[in-house]
């Protein structure tokens, strides 16, 4: 039975981050995240990925080769990321407030993430902001979007 319930909690452990990242970033792509738009459905997805963060980020446990092991993991930096796009999103997406945000937090995961595993974080950046610029624009504005990207 305890090796049975170590490897569920194993198994959701890494399953977690992972499923939660793909719920924000899904109902962001799919446009639910808007302006007074909230479901029940994305706050309790929402609340989930900031639970997710909390429990991952205090769970880390520093090893004695810190310096090899960098501050934030992926799955950690990929949630952080669907989290600050869903954040957007609901304050007004690429016309709204906090626009520049999730390029600030795609740097802060970038640079304090593996270096082997930032493209991970990029193409999931990029993913999520196709999906704003869609959402935003009815046309596809490829100047914009590209400016954007860069």
């Amino acid at each position: 039975m305890v090796v049975l319930f170590g490897s569920l909690r194993r198994v959701a452990r890494v399953i977690a981050a992972p499923a939660v990242t793909l719920a924000v970033a899904a109902r962001v792509a799919g446009g639910a995240m808007r302006p007074g738009a909230f479901a029940t459905v994305d706050v309790i997805v929402v609340v989930a990925g900031v639970v997710g963060v909390a429990v991952r980020v205090t769970s880390r446990r520093p090893s004695p080769a810190d310096g090899e092991n960098p501050p934030l993991d992926l799955g950690v930096a990929a949630l952080c990321l669907a989290l600050v796009y869903a954040l957007t999103a609901a304050l007004g997406g690429l016309h709204g407030p906090l626009s520049a945000l999730p390029l600030l937090a795609l740097a802060a995961a970038v640079s304090l993430g593996h270096p082997k595993r930032a493209w991970v974080v990029a193409l999931g950046a990029v993913a999520l902001e196709l999906a704003l610029h869609r959402a935003a624009h009815a046309t596809l504005e490829p100047l914009a979007l590209g400016l954007r990207l860069a």
